[in-house]
């Protein structure tokens, strides 16, 4: 039970309060879909995932605009402002 509520809530079971606990109970799914992580945690998941890609963390998004098509010759479909005029592109692959 404390992995289905770590993966859940990130928190231990001792820390869940009951409306969470109760929700758990109502709404509990499994099978392949359902993450359960054993001997990792959701950041290693996370690391995973990330491997090989630009992750920024701290970079806090102000817009994000959408293409279609792209813009220029980098194909980038979105485009992620920041307040302070950083701007990432990224295409889809």
């Amino acid at each position: 039970a404390d992995a289905i509520f770590a993966n859940d809530y990130g928190a231990d079971m001792s820390d869940v309060g009951l409306h969470e606990v109760m929700h758990e109970q109502r709404h509990w799914t499994y099978g392949e879909k359902y993450l359960v992580l054993r001997g990792a945690c959701l950041q290693d998941a996370m690391e995973s995932l990330g491997r090989g890609l630009d992750v920024r963390t701290a970079w806090r998004v102000q817009r994000i605009d959408a293409s279609p098509t792209g813009w220029g010759a980098d194909g980038a479909a979105v485009e992620l402002s920041a307040a302070d005029g950083r701007v990432v592109r990224a295409r889809a692959c």
